[in-house]
């Protein structure tokens, strides 16, 4: 009974979130040892968080936002790259799923690395092969070795990029994304069609299992650990 319990919380858990998501969900639950001191989320939600990750509180002295929307509570209404904080206050900063949203991720990169102390660490998330998301925009899609070259230019260093799943991830997602678009969904002769793709994903997504093999060749996108040196 446990494990048919266990099972059916599998199957309800991938049919909400996509492959991406569980990636950087589980990405930073990895992560959350760094997360100590005190901690800016650029781009994060304080009110209406996306995915299941939740920040830790034992290890933070503050945990702050920084968010251009209002809705979402921040403690910083501003943009990424300019945000009212003196140099070296940070301990740990994200940028979870950000970068590909603004038009000149270097200068986020910057204004992060001003921010951080030395010996800081910046916990960044960034998509590869996933649909065209507009949050409000959509600019960018990096490589692996796109991300090491910013982050060198932006002064970091022992920079570690992990890809985040493979073919079967990123066929998911894409098929996800395409039958749950509004164009798709929204036409009423094609309503059954786009339930028989959901339902067939979401089968795939489950029967081989959220843990195929990462690749640095296709992937959903990538996690990253960079850090503020004291050469930096």
């Amino acid at each position: 009974m446990i494990k048919q319990a266990n099972c059916w919380a599998q199957l309800r858990h991938l049919v909400m979130i996509s492959y991406r998501r569980w990636y950087i969900d589980r990405w930073l639950k990895k992560n959350q040892n760094a997360m100590a001191g005190r901690v800016l989320d650029i781009g994060g939600k304080k009110s209406n968080p996306r995915g299941e990750f939740r920040p830790p509180k034992e290890n933070c002295l503050r945990w702050d936002y920084v968010n251009i929307d209002p809705s979402t509570n921040p403690e910083f209404l501003c943009t990424g790259d300019s945000i009212p904080l003196e140099n070296e206050r940070i301990d740990c900063a994200l940028l979870c799923e950000v970068l590909e949203h603004v038009e000149k991720p270097l200068d986020i990169l910057r204004e992060t690395h001003r921010l951080l102390r030395p010996e800081g660490v910046l916990l960044l998330t960034m998509p590869f092969l996933v649909p065209v998301h507009a949050d409000p925009c959509d600019f960018h899609r990096w490589t692996d070795s796109m991300l090491k070259q910013a982050l060198l230019e932006s002064g970091f260093g022992e920079i570690s990029v992990e890809p985040m799943g493979g073919l079967v991830p990123v066929i998911s997602d894409i098929v996800r994304g395409w039958t749950e678009s509004q164009y798709f969904r929204n036409k009423p002769v094609r309503r059954k069609i786009y339930r028989l793709f959901v339902d067939l994903t979401h089968l795939l997504r489950f029967v081989l299992s959220p843990n195929p093999l990462s690749s640095r060749i296709i992937t959903t996108g990538w996690g990253v650990v960079a850090k503020k040196t004291s050469l930096g």
